[in-house]
This record gives C-alpha cells, sequence and structure tokens, in this order.
C-alpha cells in the first residue's frame, strides 16, 4: 500500500535545497547592488565634476550661475550673492558658491549617497580638501586647493574626490583648473 504525502526525510531535502537557493540568491543580489552603489556614485561624481567645469564656463562667456537664477526666482536664499557679476574672475569665490550650491540644494537636483540615503551630508556632496573616509563611502568632496601642490604648479584649482567602494584604493580624484 502507498503512503500519502512526503516523508520527513523528503521534506528536510526539499527545506535544505530552498535553503541553499537562497542563500545563493542573497550573496548573488548583495553583489549586484554593492555593483549598483559603485556606478551610481561614480556617475554621481562625473556629474558633479563636469556640473562645476560648466557653471564656471557660463561665468567665463557672461552668463549667470544656477544658483543665483534660482534665488532671483524666489528659492534658495542661502546663496544670494552667488553670481558670476559681484564674483567675476574670482575662481576661488565662484568654485566655493557652486559647491555650496551642490552641498546645500543638491538633492532637489537628484544627488543622493547611493550608499546611504539617510546620510546627514543629505546631497552626499560636502565641501572638503579631504578624500571622504571609508565611514562616508558614496560621499563626494570638492574645495577650492589654491595653486600649490597641483599637477600645473602657479594655477588655481578646485580638487574632487569621490570614495566609490570600500576598498582602500576606491577612490577618484579630478582637479578643476582656474579658467579666468
Amino acid at each position: 500500500m502507498k503512503q500519502k504525502g512526503f516523508s520527513l526525510i523528503e521534506l528536510l531535502v526539499v527545506v535544505a535545497i530552498i535553503g541553499i537557493l537562497a542563500a545563493v540568491g542573497v550573496v548573488a543580489y548583495n553583489g549586484y547592488t554593492k555593483a549598483a552603489k559603485r556606478s551610481a556614485t561614480k556617475a554621481n561624481f562625473t556629474t558633479v565634476t563636469k556640473y562645476i567645469e560648466s557653471e564656471l564656463m557660463k561665468c567665463l562667456a557672461g552668463g549667470e550661475l544656477e544658483a543665483h537664477e534660482k534665488y532671483l526666482q524666489g528659492g534658495y536664499s542661502k546663496l544670494s550673492n552667488a553670481n558670476c557679476n559681484d564674483n567675476a574672475g574670482d575662481f576661488q569665490k565662484l568654485s566655493g558658491k557652486i559647491i555650496g550650491y551642490l552641498h546645500e540644494y543638491g538633492d532637489q537636483l537628484g544627488f543622493s549617497n547611493p550608499w546611504n540615503p539617510n546620510d546627514q551630508v543629505v546631497t552626499g556632496i560636502n565641501i572638503d580638501m579631504d578624500c571622504p573616509l571609508e565611514k562616508d563611502v558614496g560621499r563626494i568632496t570638492c574645495n577650492y586647493a589654491g595653486a600649490n601642490f597641483s599637477n600645473n604648479p602657479g594655477v588655481e584649482r578646485m580638487k574632487c574626490c569621490c570614495r566609490w567602494g570600500l576598498g582602500a584604493d576606491d577612490i577618484t580624484k579630478k582637479e578643476i583648473y582656474d579658467p579666468f
């Protein structure tokens, strides 16, 4: 006479197989999410540095900073003096105004820290000379760096850095030179 249902051993084998498949799936999922966070951080860094360069070029061409245009429209009160005319040709002031705008309002432009959405630096963009520490993975730092210790001595520059992963070498750096 044939027994109905599964034996205890058969059920344990099925549970073990499901457990193994779940463990493999979790490991694969974690790998995919880590790769996505790295890519998003690198993309943010590229976008931020290109944005800074394009804002400087707007001033060079006689235009106006986005921060000032938004201020004139009734918003972004923290950057009331972030305009090309008041800071004409002053790379230090203009680069500071641009990174200040990204630090304060970058979340409204779509920036955040992909590794830590609850980062105290809401935009994931900080004003700092140093690269982010490993605990701050996903952040981007930029600040005026002057003309010393540069690949191009005597030329003012802004230094930007990004920690895109948890490894000691998971850092990307870029210097943005004074176009004026």
